[in-house]
């Protein structure tokens, strides 16, 4: 096998390296016994032009940079739900809505964003009383998140699971299963697109390299893993993007 390719293999409990700490071996056991592979070609993508259109939920959700996209896509916002502890993001995403009112009429209105910040802003507070109140489960739904990805990057401390930022992402977690497991119930489709560090590459760290990468890939399926450079930008910014919109083998061959 191609050393490459085996980056991207999912494990089984029995490949944790002995050398991960209880904490880190517990979120990867927590990771392996909660979560399946994910459906590609995901449904979700048909309801985006509907007449109704798609819930949409943001956490850490920054400028809303998935919404801008949806929306320069064409596609039609039925509810819009944003989760960021930034009070400078919140402000600016605040804007940002009034102007896509006047920018995108047909595809978005004010019954779609009045419940906007309706949903706790600290991703650890958010219960699934809080989500069930959102009607959670009831329209197709693609949730956007940008865990935090100091913990596991090359320009941080390399504290992984033991970094003080590790209870938001074990929140996130824990949310994210709860949705995928209220949408198996309902039957409605539910997609997703999670951002976070190309760990897989972290040269510094053996653990993040392999086992948190695991641990991700257990979580929330095989990444693209992509260099913002390709498309554009004036420097490199690599990042992994987990999803299950489309098959991502696929789609690293249509994008390389």
């Amino acid at each position: 096998d191609d050393p490459d390719d085996r980056l991207f293999d999912v494990p089984n409990a029995a490949q944790v390296s002995s050398s991960a700490d209880d904490c880190l071996k517990s979120a990867i056991q927590h990771s392996l016994s909660r979560s399946a592979s994910p459906v590609c070609n995901n449904p979700v993508l048909n309801h985006c032009h509907d007449a109704r259109g798609v819930t949409v939920y943001e956490l850490y959700g920054g400028m809303a940079s998935g919404l801008d996209m949806l929306l320069k896509r064409r596609c039609k916002i039925d509810k819009y739900y944003y989760c960021d502890s930034s009070d400078e993001s919140r402000a600016v995403v605040s804007r940002r809505l009034q102007q896509y009112l006047k920018d995108y009429p047909t595809q978005i209105d004010k019954e779609s964003i009045k419940q906007a910040f309706s949903l706790s802003q600290d991703v650890t507070k958010l219960s699934e009383t809080c989500l069930a109140r959102s009607q959670l489960g009831q329209t197709p739904t693609i949730l956007f998140a940008g865990p935090e990805c100091q913990p596991f990057s090359t320009a941080g401390k390399l504290r992984a699971f033991g970094d003080y930022r590790h209870s938001a992402l074990t929140s996130f977690v824990d949310i994210f299963n709860h949705m995928k497991d209220t949408f198996a119930l309902t039957g409605k489709p539910f997609g997703y697109l999670i951002e976070n560090v190309n760990m897989q590459h972290n040269w510094k760290s053996s653990s993040i390299r392999q086992d948190v990468f695991y641990a991700f890939c257990a979580a929330f399926g095989k990444p693209v893993c992509l260099d913002a450079a390709q498309f554009g930008a004036r420097s490199h910014r690599v990042r992994n993007w987990f999803q299950n919109l489309v098959d991502p083998t696929l789609l690293t061959d249509v994008l390389s």
